[in-house]
This record gives structure tokens, sequence and C-alpha cells, in this order.
């Protein structure tokens, strides 16, 4: 199931789908290292040799890992791993822009819209342009069960880690819709200026940093292992978790200060007070923690589930 150099022109760029900056790799940082310390030791190899099989480990990894060993050598290999589908925004071959977001309504103010249910897919192919987010991490946990070749179950193994990340930053999880304003969506809050200088959707993805700095990022992951472990429990189905984000999150981002100046019409940037900077913080920093459960739950299973069977031997089961 290798990547084909021709999809993009197969299949053709997304209409619907901007290209808008993800969340920091501090922030996929944190995520994918507080889920990798959750996995046996076992588990732990198994994920770091699967990625040291990566079609791009010398372009993209090899580099920001040449003078590192021991814990530092594995928490930036995993960390690199999450993050690495944001390199790819101008790749021919690896650009998966629809799988980066979930189409649909966060909030919706006076906007008909029709009713969708998102299908998962039915069998795993890195080369389908046509997913949004949660099916995509369907689809690539389906590749790193029944894919046989290692370099393509690396690749599907990034997907995973940075897709659930960004599926529990709440700016993924779908679009303000406003009549006269947004009748088409804001483009999952990067059409809303704040007096930052940025969108709304960036100022979420650098909340809690912008960038990579190692100790800044090591601290809170340190803060974020001193806390009690997060349980999550029901369905592995990420669809669910994207209602969750819709349904917990969603005033949170646009908060009546942002649905004023927006309903109003009015092109001025919003200036984010102490409050809704404090509130941002604090729900990135519990989406960091509940998306490393979840992503370690689905890593345990799958994993697993690779090593039971021969190279090559179908799995019949879609993961859920």
């Amino acid at each position: 199931m290798r990547y084909a150099a021709f999809a993009i022109l197969a299949f053709g760029l997304p209409a619907f789908l901007p290209f808008a900056c993800g969340a920091s790799e501090g922030f996929h940082y944190v995520m994918a290292n507080l889920a990798m310390l959750r996995l046996d030791p076992p588990e732990q190899e198994q994920l770091i040799s699967m990625l040291k099989k990566h079609p791009c480990w010398e372009r993209d990894f090899a580099p920001v890992v040449k003078d590192l060993e021991g814990e530092q050598y594995t928490r930036r290999v995993v960390g690199r791993a999450a993050y690495w589908p944001e390199l790819l925004k101008e790749d021919p071959v690896y650009a998966r822009p629809n799988w980066m977001r979930e189409p649909g309504a966060t909030l919706n103010l006076g906007v008909r819209l029709g009713k969708t249910r998102t299908r998962l897919p039915e069998e795993g192919d890195l080369n389908r342009m046509d997913m949004c987010l949660s099916q995509a991490i369907v689809n690539c946990r389906m590749v790193i069960r029944d894919e046989p070749n290692d370099a393509d179950a690396a690749v599907a193994l990034c997907w995973v880690l940075y897709l659930t990340g960004a599926i529990h930053q709440p700016c993924n999880a779908g679009c303000l819709y406003v009549d006269d304003v947004f009748p088409k969506g804001d483009d999952w809050a990067t059409q809303i200026q704040v007096t930052s200088g940025e969108s709304l959707h960036s100022y979420w993805d650098n909340a809690l940093g912008a960038g990579f700095e190692t100790r800044r990022d090591d601290l809170l992951l340190a803060e974020l292992l001193s806390r009690p472990a997060v349980y999550v429990s029901g369905t592995g189905d990420p669809r669910a978790w994207v209602d969750e984000s819709r349904k917990f999150w969603m005033r949170a981002v646009y908060s009546p200060r942002v649905l004023a100046v927006v309903e109003s019409g009015n092109t001025e940037a919003v200036e984010l007070s102490p409050e809704y900077i404090a509130t941002a913080r604090a729900i990135l920093r519990g989406g960091i923690t509940t998306a490393a459960a979840r992503v370690a739950n689905v890593l345990a299973s799958d994993l697993s589930w690779r090593r039971r069977l021969p190279l090559g031997e179908q799995r019949t089961k879609t993961p859920r």
C-alpha cells in the first residue's frame, strides 16, 4: 500500500479545506509522550522500532535527534512523529489536507444546514484524499493493523498520533455558521482575527506556546504527569470525540465577546480577555491529557494486534 506519487493529481486537492496551521509542535510532543508513558516497555520499544522504518526518517527525523540519546532521544522521536503531518503542507506525495479538519457545525446561528452522518471507512488506504479527521483516524488504525509494509505502517502511526491530538483542539471540530456573516462557515475559526495579530484558530493552536522548546514542553509534560491519571471509557469512535469537543468547548472558543463582534458584522479584531486566555489554556491542558489517554488505548490495541499475526495475514476486524 505504498503512497502513490500521482495521488494528488488523481484525486485533486479538496476545495472545502483551507491550509491552516495546526497545534504547535510542543502540544503534539507533550501529548504523544504522555501517551507513550502509559504503554508497557515492550509496546514503547515496538513504537520506536516502527518509527525508525518511516520512509522520511532521514529527511524529517534524523536531523532533530542526531545529538540526542537515551530518554531525550526517545521523547523527541515520539514527539516528532506526532507532529510530522504538519511538515507536509507542500509535499506532493504525503500531504492530506482533508484529514486535518472535521466538517460540520460547531455552532450554528441561523444558517440552515443539512444533517450529515460521517461514515467510517471499511478498509485502510493511505492514498485516499476524501476523508475528514475522524474518518482518517480509523483509516490509519486499519493500516497499522493490516499493512505488512513497515514504512506505510509507520506513516499511519504518525497520522494516528497527530490526528488524535488535533481532534482535541476544539477549533478542529467544526465551524461557526452565522447568517449574513459566515453562511458557509468560518473555516475552523481561521476567519476571525484577534488583537494579537493571528486568527482565533491560530491562537488556540499556540495558547500553550508556539513551536517546540525542550525546557518549556518538558516542564508541561512533568506537570501533566504529576496529575492523577485520566480514565477514558467507552467508545474509541473518534466521531464521539468530535461531538464531545463541540458539546463542551464551543462556548469557550466562541465566547459571548467573540460572538458579539461576529454577529454585528464588525471586522475589528477581537480582544481576548485574561479569563478567556486562562480558560483556553486549561481546556488545552485537559485536551492533551485526554488525547494521550485515548491514543495510548488505541496504540496498545493496534500494536498488539500487529504483533500477534504474521506479516501479510489479513486482519478483518475494523478498529472502533
